[in-house]
């Protein structure tokens, strides 16, 4: 999946130095978080729908949170590989996150 794909594209970034890559980590953040907010309301929707399967969707629910945090600290990774190898902060500052994915 995609936070799969995001640890490992972090990883090889760090080990390599290699700020494109690391960029690229930054670039699919949103993709996860996008996906999280579209499960959460799948899943809600699944839960007033199917009340006797509620705590099923509540695992679910867990699972795709535990997935995005996976995917955020890839993204720490890739900030961090940023910073080493450019010597560019984009923790926390939006619009320099902005500038730096989309270059």
């Amino acid at each position: 999946g995609l936070a799969q794909s995001m640890v490992r594209k972090a990883l090889d970034a760090f080990v390599t130095r290699d700020a494109e890559l690391a960029r690229s980590v930054l670039a699919s953040d949103d993709a996860v978080d996008n996906m999280r907010t579209a499960s959460y309301h799948e899943l809600i929707s699944f839960m007033e729908k199917n009340s006797q399967q509620i705590s099923q969707a509540l695992y679910l629910l867990s699972v795709v949170r535990n997935l995005e945090r996976i995917a955020d600290h890839a993204t720490n990774v890739a900030e961090d590989v940023l910073f080493l190898v450019k010597g560019i902060d984009v923790r926390h500052h939006n619009e320099e996150r902005s500038a730096v994915v989309q270059t």
